[in-house]
């Protein structure tokens, strides 16, 4: 699960996600894209993993 409000968590989405799957390296767009899909699930109190990912990777597309 993702927790949105704990920064840490949203640093390891966008290190170990973003960069090193995805090849992302600008890291100011990339953590507005992971805030952007935390404010999308902001009514959803477990986020799963994989659907996050999935949004990101959206958004980013």
């Amino acid at each position: 699960m993702i927790f949105g409000r704990d920064i840490s968590e949203l640093v390891r989405v966008r290190r170990n996600f973003v960069e090193k799957k995805l090849r992302v390296m600008d890291r100011e767009s990339t953590m507005n894209v992971i805030d952007k899909v935390v404010d999308k699930m902001s009514g959803i109190l477990m986020k799963r993993r994989p659907t996050f990912y999935y949004l990101v990777q959206q958004e980013l597309t």
